[in-house]
């Protein structure tokens, strides 16, 4: 393994840290990572010994734990690559290989793959004839890095988006409750304050406070359902943290509506090149709405955000700088 595909694989355990269920996982990892870039990779015996803590555990935790890596890396192949390809040429993949007895130990090495969608994605950025020189300078790529905590209410409604049927009932659920919810507050305003009654102004404070908490939910299920990609502007999110509604890659092509899909959390930064040139400063770019009710999202550098601002492609993690 060499540096820049240690580098890539240590990004790609920053980005999974929320996929791994205990403390000690992501330093052994680490470590085991580290390993196989000295010495070439990782053999069963040599596990032990890279154990962060001193609490060691059984050799079947350890094997679930680097399983559970090569699984992640695998499901997840298409936006690491987006946030942290680089310069590489092929994805440095985590790989068991099995001892198959007769004394044969059990090793873990990275093999190189192709990504097959490498080169439509780079043809896409391609300079177009009339095109000035500096225009793909002035692009920037987005890294993303998984959200330790999603939003309650997309890992409830995570599996009706994984079908065309059950995403179409929800999104006619929560268009008819986002357009009733204010009628049923406003006429229970009315109702309270009419009857002069303490408990039916109780009521209708509590369905005011269940409509203000509900609503930029009810909008961002519905913004997903629509444009596949809404901001997570919550009190306890990084900014510019979004949720995509992302394909799930197949290994065959399939029509648009019988695609299987899911949310995925993220909070994405990116480098300005004005200001890295400028300044020295790094992941100075966010998202954030173009307009204040638009849809539509723009990476703005956070040191000049009215001049400096990017597009925001989900699917190819990439940006180029908006001229106005």
């Amino acid at each position: 393994m060499n540096d820049k595909q240690l580098e890539f694989l240590m990004n790609s355990l920053s980005f999974l840290e929320a996929e791994l269920s205990h403390g000690d996982q992501a330093l052994f990892l680490e470590n085991c990572l580290n390993h196989m870039h000295r010495n070439g990779r990782l053999v069963r015996s040599e596990w032990l010994s890279l154990v962060p803590t001193g609490k060691e555990r059984g050799q079947r935790t350890y094997l679930n734990w680097l399983t559970k890596f090569c699984d992640l890396l695998a499901e997840h192949k298409e936006r690491l690559w987006q946030s942290y390809g680089g310069s590489l040429l092929k994805f440095p993949m985590l790989t068991k290989v099995s001892g198959g007895g007769a004394g044969n130990e059990t090793y873990f090495e990275v093999k190189p793959q192709i990504i097959s969608n490498e080169a439509r994605i780079d043809s896409a950025f391609e300079l177009k004839e009339g095109d000035s020189p500096s225009c793909r300078a002035l692009g920037v790529q987005y890294r993303a890095k998984k959200l330790k905590r999603t939003p309650w209410y997309l890992a409830l409604c995570n599996t009706a988006f994984g079908g065309r049927n059950s995403k179409i009932t929800l999104l006619v659920a929560l268009v008819i409750l986002y357009w009733l919810s204010p009628l049923v507050v406003s006429y229970g305003l009315g109702y309270a304050w009419s009857r002069n009654d303490t408990e039916a102004m109780c009521i209708w404070g509590v369905l005011a406070v269940l409509y203000a908490l509900l609503r930029q939910p009810i909008r961002n299920l519905i913004s997903l359902a629509k444009d596949k990609v809404t901001l997570l502007d919550h009190l306890f999110t990084p900014v510019g943290s979004v949720c995509i509604n992302e394909i799930i890659p197949g290994a065959e092509e399939v029509e648009l509506h019988k695609a299987k899909r899911r949310l995925v959390s993220l909070d994405v930064v990116a480098d300005c090149p004005i200001c890295r040139e400028a300044h020295g400063v790094t992941c100075s770019v966010v998202l954030g709405r173009r307009q204040f009710y638009s849809a539509r999202l723009v990476g703005e550098c956070l040191n000049n955000p009215k001049e400096h601002r990017y597009t925001f492609d989900k699917d190819t993690m990439r940006g180029n700088k908006i001229f106005e």
